[in-house]
């Protein structure tokens, strides 16, 4: 995957917000903590975490008379829709993975992984934010690049202050003090899940894995990434994808045609 430039990144992410002056969620090696991805020959992934104030297909023609063919939907390929890692994915890092895109463009593409818990609580990577002590949140594995920066997925009826709208009710942010303000504020409407690094790829490289079969690409919705129990989340996406398998066309394509 590309290593793209957080920080260019994520002056895009707040794009259309009031300005104000943000503290950007960073985490750095203090306190010995690995976090772990149980994967058959995965290896242990680091790093040690603390915070300060300071992420086509064809179909088999029958030979005997064909039943009537359902014309296939088209997908946009566009931040808010779900990766789903095809069953030949043999990279570790994204076996079996879901991922949400937060972003996509001609400048290429970012998301975070959605179904890879770790056992790392966040009352111990930001032990300063009392009420997090009272909580048994965790930190999410977002991907490869950049374990040392955070991000965090919310979901809410309003659009929270600096915070990137993603689709729906989900938007996506790495402000420090909006975390502060949702653990402080107890509102039951605005969950949210915290995600050490991202997955990013560089212009148009997105759209070649997906064209070489290494990705399926599903709408998103704000139950799977929320209520699903994260080891069913990519079981149960992938029985979906011969059913609902769908072409995808890029979202620069599609504005040029």
């Amino acid at each position: 995957m590309f290593n793209m430039q957080y920080n260019a990144f994520m002056l895009n992410m707040h794009h259309g917000n009031k300005p104000a002056r943000r503290k950007i969620l960073s985490v750095v090696p203090v306190l010995a903590l690995l976090v772990t991805i149980m994967l058959p020959g995965m290896p242990v992934i680091g790093p040690v975490f603390s915070a300060d104030e300071s992420g086509f297909l064809h179909c088999r023609v029958p030979e005997t008379p064909a039943p009537p063919q359902r014309k296939q939907p088209e997908v946009v390929l566009s931040q808010g829709k779900f990766l789903v890692a095809s069953r030949n994915m043999q990279d570790p890092r994204f076996k079996e993975t879901v991922i949400l895109l937060i972003d996509y463009g001609m400048h290429g593409a970012v998301g975070l992984i959605i179904n890879r818990p770790t056992e790392v609580k966040l009352s111990t990577l930001f032990p300063d934010i009392e009420s997090l002590q009272q909580r048994k949140d965790t930190v999410y594995i977002g991907g490869p690049v950049e374990y040392n920066k955070m991000m965090m997925i919310i979901k809410s009826g309003a659009n929270p202050d600096q915070s990137k709208h993603v689709f729906e009710d989900i938007y996506v942010s790495s402000s420090r003090a909006l975390l502060r303000q949702m653990v402080d504020d107890v509102d039951e409407k605005m969950r949210f899940r915290m995600y050490a690094g991202y997955a990013g790829w560089a212009p148009r490289q997105l759209d070649q894995e997906i064209l070489r079969g290494g990705w399926h690409v599903l709408k998103a919705d704000s139950k799977t990434v929320f209520d699903k129990d994260s080891s069913e989340i990519w079981p149960k996406l992938i029985r979906k994808v011969p059913a609902e398998w769908v072409w995808f066309m890029p979202e620069r394509r599609r504005r040029t045609s």
